[in-house]
């Protein structure tokens, strides 16, 4: 098969469709600056360590401690670290195949990538619809009606399913396409829909249908039910002002009174009392909601970029002479690869049951560094001295010491607290 090379497409014969471009998504030919493919190897990778590393500690922190394990928020955020941290797996793939030019990984992963990639994304924006729902029915509904630890998971699950599903076709039509090239082959791990007729290509409906559900759809939810909760927030707010003040012209008022001051008095107090506390737990959830939105507006940044790529891509590819690069591609993508990045930092930011988890963690880490290093000490102590003290204790007093407040710190991991 005859073809010519434009650095990110070739051209080629595909039966139905005739003689037709290929995009090379995550590889690029005849690359002028090899500094260029240094960066992109060294943030694809950087992406990835920090990525998985990041996540899993919001996991741990979540898991070790029984308090945010109660939340339903807390038990979504779970499932967002685990598609985030699935998310930037195939990074190494993509580095690689920067480096190589060609796709060396084969048939069965050139399918798997791009549908463990839209997959995790997909399960990250429905994860974050239903945290809006539920803090929905708990805010502006009745605090009982979150919901139960089986609905939680059955929501987990649908989102896991229904995003394989639906985008289980880019696993069947990635596909291995191979061109001569130079002195040898060049490989390809490009998209190749099915033919249907010279008027109908199935990539635009799908397309469609994909941005539909996994940012339009959402997105409209989210907003929605944001918008409500901060409405609900603020008339509530203002009925609570209004209620203080009204107590403070009574109590005023009860000043110039001859009889029954105390109970007005009391009867203020009383409304004032439960006014800070319904003002404390309003402020508390608003604080949730702003954490959440945030979440939300980042990954809105993120994704942008890439779905407007991607639609590029479908319609340059119709084009007779391509001319979008890979590049653009793996540009926008690692934008996305960076909201799998800064979700543990926002966390860490912006809520303190997650910054003192982190914060535990590291106190963990050095504790640990120090027994060994005392360990050590120990050991090459024993080598230098062949004769111990008579009890044979005179280094347990060190161990102890460190073995307690290994204990204390692993209590104060598992000491409750709520989202």
């Amino acid at each position: 098969m005859q073809s010519s090379v434009n650095k990110s497409s070739f051209f080629g014969f595909e039966e139905g469709w005739g003689n037709r471009s290929y995009f090379a998504y995550y590889g690029q030919f005849q690359r002028e600056s090899t500094a260029i493919v240094g960066i992109e190897v060294f943030f694809l990778i950087l992406l990835w360590i920090w990525g998985v590393v990041g996540n899993v500690l919001v996991i741990i922190v979540v898991i070790s401690n029984k308090g945010m394990r109660k939340s339903n928020t807390n038990l979504f955020i779970v499932n967002l670290s685990v598609s985030d941290i699935l998310f930037t797996m195939g990074n190494p793939l993509i580095a690689t195949t920067r480096v190589t030019e060609s796709w060396i990984f084969g048939r069965v992963l050139c399918g798997l990538m791009p549908l463990l990639e839209f997959v995790c994304g997909y399960v990250s924006i429905w994860t974050m619809t239903f945290i809006s729902i539920d803090r929905f029915r708990v805010i502006v509904g009745h605090r009982s009606r979150k919901f139960k630890l089986g609905t939680v998971i059955g929501m987990v699950a649908f989102t896991w399913i229904s995003g394989i599903l639906f985008f289980i076709p880019l696993a069947i039509y990635f596909q291995i396409r191979e061109f001569p090239f130079k002195d040898g082959t060049a490989t390809l791990c490009t998209l190749v829909w099915p033919y249907v007729s010279k008027t109908f290509n199935v990539s635009y409906p799908y397309t469609a249908v994909g941005i539909s559900l996994f940012f339009i759809v959402p997105l409209v939810i989210i907003v929605h039910n944001y918008s409500r909760i901060l409405h609900f927030l603020w008339k509530k707010r203002q009925k609570l002002n209004k209620s203080l003040r009204t107590s403070s012209e009574i109590g005023s008022f009860s000043t110039i009174s001859r009889n029954g001051t105390n109970n007005v008095n009391g009867e203020t107090l009383r409304r004032r009392t439960v006014s800070d506390c319904e003002a404390s737990r309003d402020q508390r959830d608003l604080n949730v909601v702003r954490f959440l939105v945030i979440i939300v507006v980042a990954f809105i940044v993120s994704w942008t970029p890439i779905f407007i790529t991607l639609s590029l891509v479908v319609y340059d590819g119709n084009m007779e002479v391509p001319t979008f690069s890979s590049q653009i591609f793996i540009l926008t993508a690692s934008i996305t690869f960076l909201n799998a990045c800064i979700n543990p930092i926002i966390y860490g930011t912006f809520n303190q049951n997650f910054r003192r988890g982190f914060k535990k963690i590291g106190q963990s880490l050095k504790l640990c560094k120090s027994m060994r290093d005392i360990d050590t000490s120990i050991r090459c102590s024993s080598t230098e001295n062949h004769h111990p003290s008579k009890d044979g204790n005179h280094d347990s007093g060190i161990v102890l010491s460190n073995v307690n407040a290994e204990g204390q710190l692993h209590a104060d991991m598992h000491q409750e607290e709520k989202f």
